[in-house]
């Protein structure tokens, strides 16, 4: 019989650093990221974060681009008109970050499929605490789908989100 073991609904092996069968002290830590391990620093795991550095503009061309092929080329209405959930869409990017609690029970499309909902962008385009609701929405959900997917197993989650727009109709 063979058991498999995935740490989340993607399907991924769970990740481990482990101290070499020759060390002192041996010791194992499940993460590859750390705030300090007395024993693990010395064999990789380094508290020290990435850093990436993402210019927006052509992010935000692409993306406009993109919706106005989408809407037959047309230019947007006029700044005094409201934009529709097209238009918003097509000038807003969510950026989620999150705990394992949450990564653990989402495809990285379904996060995105649901934080750029109609119904989302909408709450965000027409409300001061549009983002809130929004992320409230999405961890009640992450607690459904971690009873399901973990049972009594389930991590903590914790998350943010945040929406960046060139709408100037945007409220987040």
């Amino acid at each position: 019989m063979t058991i498999s073991y995935y740490k989340n609904v993607r399907k991924e092996w769970a990740s481990l650093v482990s101290t070499p069968v020759t060390a002192k002290f041996q010791d194992a830590l499940a993460f590859t990221r750390s705030l300090g391990d007395l024993h693990l620093h010395t064999y990789g795991v380094t508290h020290l974060p990435e850093v990436h550095r993402i210019e927006l503009p052509p992010i935000f061309h692409a993306l406009s681009e993109a919706g106005r092929s989408a809407t037959d080329g047309t230019e947007p209405p006029s700044a005094n008109a409201t934009p529709t959930v097209e238009q918003i869409a097509s000038s807003t990017i969510c950026v989620v970050v999150a705990t394992d609690g949450v990564w653990d029970n989402w495809i990285y499309e379904d996060v995105g499929r649901f934080m750029m909902d109609a119904s989302c962008l909408n709450a965000t385009a027409t409300h001061v605490e549009g983002a809130q609701k929004v992320m409230t929405s999405f961890m009640i959900r992450n607690s459904q789908f971690s009873k399901r997917n973990f049972g009594n197993q389930a991590d903590n989650a914790t998350g943010i989100a945040l929406y960046l727009s060139l709408s100037s109709n945007f409220s987040a």
